[in-house]
């Protein structure tokens, strides 16, 4: 590493405060000398000899101390440059000393297109409020002191500051993008995956990957949930499961109002939840992510900026949603409950939604609606559909004669539409028997 292009640091530890890897257990906050002390020459430079014996543990702070994990090279911007023909020498270099080369010609020249001056303004503050913490060791107060120092140069003929800082920076972010890509490597050649326990040693030993990934999945879910509360995400959930969680809700209602209590908002949450985990659980996840599926290919070949940003969404929305994980569970739930709250159900266009408006009444919900609608599937040829209506119907009025009998016969025509996918037509429908 180096303060200035030609000038490399020496590559050993800090000899005064070689503490062990366990040192934040033992701090010794006796000492309140000064952690910049030594870092310049008499003359008013910065002492070379002194930087590289602290430049160990300031790369060790960079990479463990959560402070300092958002301090990286932005990861898209550098893997454009190494994908470029300014990155070459980087990817062709197969000797140490090649690549540490590779790196000192790709900081000189290209460093400046990549590093925005936020970066070095953040850096510069996370790293003076760490050497001025005295809950820290010595150790790693002098190395936060001395990546102050490095910020602290006049811009060169690229205008970047503290490029020595920057070059650490750009060494680690390229650390762990390689370690990242070894690990999928890895993930792809095993035939069971990785095991939990690998996993967590990789954590481990790369802390500051594993909180990057954490916030960009954090705000990828932030973004799906507003996508879907400005209508940008469309409607997912179909009406007989939006019909199910209404008609609970609207009992509960009816029950705490002969009581004489009050239905608040976490009896509502807790009794959509039940719902939830019946209905949209129980089949319903496939029909979110199916619907959602059909947007995005819909809008992927929509050469606008809004079919653009709907097919992005919804992409965004089954990356979430499709593979079950616990905030994608979140998502699910938060639909749902727009659905059964504020009739966000998916509905085709605008006869469907006058024939499910049906459905609903001024008293709440109804059955001859419920029958209605069911017709309307049916004339529309979609008997999945209609049979799933039916069936909530049941759920919600079970001794209902009229919805009874039309879920036998919605089930007696899907019986004979499966058989003849499976048989195919007979000879005499063929016209090869007389």
């Amino acid at each position: 590493m180096n303060t200035t292009d030609d000038a490399p640091f020496p590559d050993h530890d800090d000899d005064d405060d070689d503490l062990p890897s366990t040192e934040e257990k033992a701090i010794d906050t006796s000492d309140m000398t000064d952690p910049a002390e030594g870092l310049y020459a008499k003359d008013g430079e910065l002492d070379p000899a002194e930087i590289g014996r602290r430049v160990p543990a300031l790369t060790s702070l960079l990479r463990t101390h959560e402070d300092c994990f958002d301090l990286r090279i932005e990861t898209e911007a550098l893997a454009e440059c190494l994908a470029s023909e300014a990155g070459s020498s980087v990817r062709d270099a197969t000797a140490d000393d090649d690549l540490e080369a590779a790196l000192r010609e790709l900081s000189r020249d290209h460093l400046h297109e990549i590093v925005e001056d936020k970066l070095v303004v953040a850096s510069l503050l996370v790293l003076q409020r760490l050497a001025d913490d005295t809950s820290l060791s010595r150790k790693r107060r002098r190395a936060a002191a001395a990546g102050v120092a490095l910020t602290g140069g006049l811009p060169d003929a690229q205008g970047v500051r503290g490029r020595g800082l920057l070059d650490l920076l750009l060494r680690v972010t390229l650390e762990e993008l390689h370690a990242q890509e070894m690990l999928r490597r890895r993930a792809a050649e095993s035939v069971d995956g990785l095991s939990a326990k690998e996993l967590e040693e990789f954590w481990d030993q790369y802390p500051a990957l594993r909180h990057r990934l954490e916030e960009r999945y954090r705000k990828e879910v932030e973004a799906v949930l507003e996508d879907i509360e400005g209508g940008v995400v469309p409607a997912a959930v179909s009406v007989d499961l939006a019909v199910r969680g209404a008609h609970r809700l609207l009992e509960a209602a009816a029950a705490h109002s002969r009581d004489g209590t009050e239905l608040d908002g976490d009896a509502v949450r807790d009794l959509l939840a039940t719902t939830f985990e019946s209905d949209l659980l129980d089949g319903g996840r496939g029909m979110v992510v199916a619907r959602w599926k059909t947007v995005q290919q819909e809008t992927a070949a929509v050469e606008s900026e809004a079919g653009e940003r709907l097919s992005s969404a919804a992409a965004r929305a089954i990356r979430i949603v499709g593979p079950g994980s616990p905030a994608g569970e979140m998502v699910l739930f938060h639909v749902y409950m727009r659905a059964v709250m504020d009739g966000s159900f998916y509905i085709r266009d605008e006869d469907e939604a006058a024939a499910a408006r049906e459905v609903f009444g001024e008293g709440g919900l109804r059955s001859e609606g419920v029958l209605a609608f069911a017709d309307f599937l049916r004339e529309r040829g979609d008997v999945d559909h209609e049979q799933r209506v039916l069936l909530a119907g049941i759920e919600l009025w079970p001794d209902h004669e009229g919805i009874r009998d039309a879920a036998t016969r919605a089930a007696a025509a899907r019986m004979e539409q499966a058989r003849r996918v499976r048989h195919g037509p007979t000879y005499e429908e063929l016209g090869e028997v007389e």
